[in-house]
């Protein structure tokens, strides 16, 4: 096996870390600590963005990822608000609008629901008043 296969990572030495230290100091004693303070706010700067850029994407994902069944299959879906997709299981085409799944229809189109269970319909009892009313006598 060949030991020089896995390279060492090498610190930086002490020579390195006090030039920039006498660097900084001699900046700021010339009168250029304004650069020397836009060096380390633009390093602040660049450390805290992914922070910042990975809390906006989460606020933006739970604002408008939408979970929910398909209207034809109730295939349970996952989508973005406002996109387009389609079903998985039956192939339709859906559109996601104010956080529910619906069909996609070209405009002007009438999207018609089938329901499948039988309404009762009971005739109401005549309504009494009415009765009262026809009988009144002149």
């Amino acid at each position: 096996m060949n030991p020089n296969r896995f390279k060492q990572i090498q610190l930086p030495s002490l020579n390195s870390i006090l030039f920039f230290i006498v660097l900084a100091w001699a900046l700021g004693a010339i009168g250029l600590g304004w650069l020397t303070k836009l060096l380390l706010a633009s390093i602040a700067v660049l450390a805290l963005l992914p922070v910042v850029a990975l809390a906006l994407t989460q606020w933006w994902v739970k604002k408008n990822l939408v979970v929910g069944s398909c209207p034809s299959c109730s295939f349970e879906l996952t989508g973005v608000d406002r996109m387009g997709l389609q079903c998985p299981s039956c192939g339709e085409q859906l559109t996601v609008a104010k956080g529910k799944f619906e069909r996609y229809a070209e405009p002007g189109t009438i999207d018609v629901d089938i329901v499948d269970s039988v309404v009762d319909v009971t005739p109401l009892p005549p309504d009494d008043s009415s009765e009262q009313k026809s009988t009144r006598v002149e």
